[in-house]
């Protein structure tokens, strides 16, 4: 006799004695609720998990940073860039869905690219925050944003979603050696923050292939993320670049 599914209200389904969370990329919304410790015997045991268990209503939770208008975007970024040589950089990955999202997207079209996604996985770093906090008059609330994160969590739903060759490298970006990565055909930074996304642009930009596009999110003033507006467009006037904001908030630097 098969045991019939009890869906709980901590987005848990039980089926006999299996546990199966609804979606393997809401693993940081269960361990709000009910533990680390709870959540890290899902990730151990994942391959082991009953696959019989159907996710009802997963399509009610909407898992993204982006209006849909601007995953569609990147993803035609994506596209423009077909032809451009290099790898694929994320800066600042967070939970992984746009990093999952955009893989999907590369691999319905059959290609194949090395694809790398830093974050430091707990959060901002504390003298990144303290700068917002002191000098840009923002909120002390952002040095909470992220900070309950774990690389593994992430790790496990980009496996579970046969994504098993994007590189995560837990960093600060700040720190990060990009000039091994040269070329880059496309880079998305989506850090939020005015100190690490002014340190990062140039050694990014030195990098790029020709013809490669980086995309910098949050270009929109008077918000709490407005920092990365700030350094975009210091960035691109520095330069003698256009200021080009595409889908409400990206920031757009075409090599």
């Amino acid at each position: 006799m098969i045991a019939k599914p009890l869906k709980t209200s901590l987005n848990v389904i039980f089926y006999g004695d299996t546990i199966m969370t609804k979606l393997s990329l809401q693993l940081i919304r269960l361990r709000r609720a009910i533990g680390v410790w709870l959540t890290d015997i899902i990730i151990r045991n994942r391959h082991f998990i009953n696959r019989r268990v159907f996710y009802r209503e997963a399509l009610s939770l909407y898992n993204y940073m982006f209006s849909p208008h601007q995953l569609a975007y990147l993803c035609n970024v994506l596209d423009r860039v077909g032809q451009v040589e290099g790898c694929f950089v994320e800066v600042g990955c967070a939970y992984g869905s746009t990093t999952a999202y955009l893989n999907m997207h590369l691999k319905h079209q059959g290609r194949t690219v090395d694809y790398i996604a830093l974050d430091t996985f707990q959060g901002f770093v504390s003298n990144h925050a303290d700068y917002e906090v002191s000098v840009r008059g923002k909120s002390s609330s952002l040095h909470h944003f992220f900070s309950i994160n774990k690389k593994k969590w992430v790790q496990a739903g980009l496996d579970d979603c046969g994504f098993t060759k994007i590189r995560l490298e837990q960093t600060d970006c700040t720190t990060f050696d990009f000039d091994h990565l040269k070329p880059i055909a496309f880079a998305l930074v989506d850090v939020d923050l005015y100190l690490p996304i002014r340190d990062i642009l140039p050694k990014l930009y030195r990098n790029m292939a020709p013809g490669g596009i980086i995309v910098v999110d949050d270009c929109q003033p008077d918000t709490l993320w407005d920092g990365a507006n700030q350094a975009y467009r210091e960035f691109v006037e520095a330069h003698g670049l256009p200021v080009t904001i595409a889908a409400d908030k990206l920031g757009i630097i075409i090599v």
